[in-house]
């Protein structure tokens, strides 16, 4: 984890103790409470804006749901300028920010479909991709919204919307899901994280100013 988000999340962790909520508020329930079945796979929209959900307790690696963070729920995925060509993925509830996306296909076998999440922010602009980071031993890292950038591996389901996890098992094995925070980007500007689902949610708890989420399609 970069110096300067390792800090601040030292800084959101002891405002949220100082608050009284704690590490975290979310309710986690084991998996062994949890009646886990598989995902189906879906098709998206051929355009589409995607839109925050707050995670529901059918997922074995990551069972929470906690209905306190309600506010977290119904916010449309932007791109927050950062620099020529790049962006923090956020999410809001004003839906004229939000941007479409399509699923650049690469792959369909068994009834999934999967490929490349790109994104149009303008008209005459080569499309956008996600851009993933995470620090070495950290639970969630950072996404990005960034010109040209191609990560491979993603694709939807009935139950959980936007995944990623490629068929060859390389792009995108480690993740666990999405993550909102109310981070560095104010109010109203809800950053897009994901997890790792080898760092179990248990020892990684939501913080009181996150939620998880799905991000799911609808069409544009």
């Amino acid at each position: 984890m970069h110096a300067s988000v390792f800090f601040t999340f030292l800084t959101f962790l002891a405002f949220c103790v100082a608050q009284g909520y704690g590490a975290t508020t979310t309710t986690v329930l084991t998996t062994s409470t949890v009646s886990v079945a598989p995902d189906t796979f879906a098709t998206p929209p051929p355009s589409y804006i995607l839109k925050t959900r707050l995670r529901n307790a059918t997922n074995a690696n990551y069972p929470v749901t906690d209905y306190s963070k309600a506010k977290f729920s119904n916010l449309y995925l932007w791109a927050y300028h950062t620099g020529a060509g790049l962006n923090d993925a956020v999410v809001s509830s004003n839906k004229s920010l939000a941007i479409t996306g399509f699923l650049n296909v690469t792959n369909t076998t068994a009834g999934k479909t999967e490929g490349y999440q790109e994104f149009v922010l303008a008209p005459n602009q080569p499309d956008y991709g996600f851009a993933f980071t995470i620090g070495t031993y950290s639970g969630w890292g950072e996404v990005q919204i960034n010109g040209g950038a191609q990560t491979p591996g993603f694709y939807f389901t009935t139950e959980h919307g936007l995944q990623w996890g490629g068929a060859d098992g390389s792009e995108g094995a480690s993740f666990g899901g999405w993550l909102v925070c109310d981070w560095w980007h104010g109010k109203g500007q809800s950053q897009l994280f994901w997890r790792n689902k080898y760092f179990p949610i248990a020892d990684y708890p939501t913080l009181c100013n996150c939620a998880d989420v799905d991000l799911i399609p609808e069409a544009a």
